[in-house]
């Protein structure tokens, strides 16, 4: 049975580290957040099948052009300023509230960042991965954000890929 799910909120994230099993199986997830395949630490099982998972590594770059909006948004994530619905536009508290870090320096990955998705195998991180495709690997497209051109260009360079200029 489908849920038909094409992205894992990032919600879901923040209890990977509550959960020892996490099942995907039968949706239509294209990739896995940097976040599920570094962060899940008492994750022991993790079920992908029948996705249609992205085979070969990707890019999706936005440009690194930050607005006055990122920058004070960045600036209440790293002084932890106190925010709600009152003191804030809606729009920017549910940023605030489902952002991804960097996959390098763990900043915060707002509105601009680069984006590589790239095969990861879990098992290294300890994790069993169960499948029920012949076809599919032990490897999964694991999309990782970057906060700036400086951590992109490692991740680039990590992938086997080439660099932007800067």
């Amino acid at each position: 049975m489908s849920n038909k799910i094409k992205i894992i909120p990032r919600n879901i994230l923040r209890l990977l580290g509550q959960l020892q099993v996490f099942n995907i199986a039968s949706n239509q997830i294209r990739a896995i957040p940097n976040g599920l395949a570094c962060g899940g630490a008492h994750l022991h099982t993790f079920y992908y099948s029948e996705n249609p998972l992205i085979t070969s590594k990707c890019i999706t770059c936005q440009r690194f052009n930050f607005t006055l909006v990122e920058l004070a948004l960045r600036a209440v994530i790293k002084y932890r300023i106190p925010y709600d619905f009152n003191i804030i536009p809606r729009t920017l508290c549910f940023l605030l509230a489902d952002y991804e870090t960097c996959a390098h320096c763990a900043l915060p990955c707002l509105t601009n960042f680069g984006e590589i998705i790239v095969p990861r195998q879990l098992s290294a991180n300890g994790i069993t991965v169960h499948l029920t495709a012949a076809n599919q690997s032990f490897s999964v497209p694991v999309q990782e954000r970057y906060c700036s051109i400086k951590c992109f260009n490692y991740g680039l360079k990590r992938a086997g890929m080439t660099q932007m200029a800067v």
